[in-house]
């Protein structure tokens, strides 16, 4: 049996069709179960890539992210820690990045 980290370190993402569609879904669903506020979206590149990073709480957070900046994007996710299958098929979802920290 592979061990969670093996797992994740055969990752492979999923095609971008998909991950676009993914982030309009979750653009559609948290429109209507969450009311945010924004501050700060217009110093956000409307072209090329940048770098956001967050301290986050709660297995929501990236998703909050993600309709915040109201943009498919891609995560940074640790791959050194012990997570459940559910943890991994978000990322599968949002197309998280796994990476390892071990030096």
């Amino acid at each position: 049996m592979k061990s969670v980290r093996t797992k994740l370190d055969s990752y492979k993402l999923l095609p971008n069709w998909f991950r676009y569609l993914t982030s309009y879904v979750n653009l559609l669903l948290a429109s209507v179960l969450v009311k945010t506020n924004v501050r700060g979206r217009q110093y956000i590149p409307k072209q090329g890539p940048y770098i956001i990073a967050i301290n986050h709480f709660h297995i929501f957070d990236p998703a909050l992210v993600a309709y915040s900046i109201r943009k498919p994007i891609s995560f940074l996710a640790a791959s050194d820690q012990e997570i459940e299958w559910y943890v991994i098929l978000a990322g599968k979802l949002y197309g998280f990045i796994p990476t390892n920290r071990t030096p």
